[in-house]
């Protein structure tokens, strides 16, 4: 597994990607338990906006056959994507659109010693991340030039419609303490 410099506390130290990435999913992760109140509100409201998006434009790349189209080019996008790459925003982000159970399962995996480069949530049969819950740069379809044009069209309609929310999102996790 290839290292990265990280810095804890001002020192500088050699990490690997698995430790950044566990780092960050924690950090996510203990944020999201404290919430509460108007905070929890707010997110909620936000973050529900957000699924809805990521499910709509799923549902629409879904229809042209995208399962088949990242079977024949073979997950290049989970190769193209190093797990250092998930921010802790993309984590919180995550874990806030999963539903208790998958918090649960991505918990056991996160806690797991990680032996492969590869990201620690592709499976043999695909990505253990339902579409509406997956990290941003997931969903990109870097072969989407596969896709007929109304499939490419939804990806590109995603972009535009999740950028507000992200940023609504950021925003006020960063004015309530949440390092992104």
């Amino acid at each position: 597994m290839k290292g990265i410099l990280g810095s804890i506390d001002g020192q500088i130290e050699a990490i690997s990607v698995d430790q950044q990435s566990r780092r960050r999913y924690f950090q996510a992760s203990d944020f999201f338990n404290t919430l509460h109140g108007d905070l929890l509100k707010k997110v909620e409201k936000i973050v529900d906006e957000i699924s809805l998006v990521r499910r709509s434009i799923g549902k629409s790349v879904e229809r042209f056959d995208a399962g088949r189209i990242c079977a024949d080019c073979g997950g290049k996008c989970c190769d193209k994507i190093a797990e250092g790459n998930f921010t802790a925003f993309g984590y919180f982000l995550m874990i806030a659109t999963a539903s208790e159970k998958l918090r649960e399962e991505v918990e056991k995996v996160m806690n797991e010693a990680k032996i492969e480069d590869d990201c620690r949530f592709k499976m043999w049969n695909g990505c253990m991340l339902p579409v509406d819950v997956r990290f941003d740069v997931c969903s990109h379809y870097y072969c989407q030039n596969n896709f007929p044009d109304a499939a490419r069209t939804a990806v590109e309609l995603r972009e535009a419609f999740l950028e507000e929310p992200f940023w609504q999102l950021q925003e006020l996790l960063k004015e309530n303490g949440f390092g992104i």
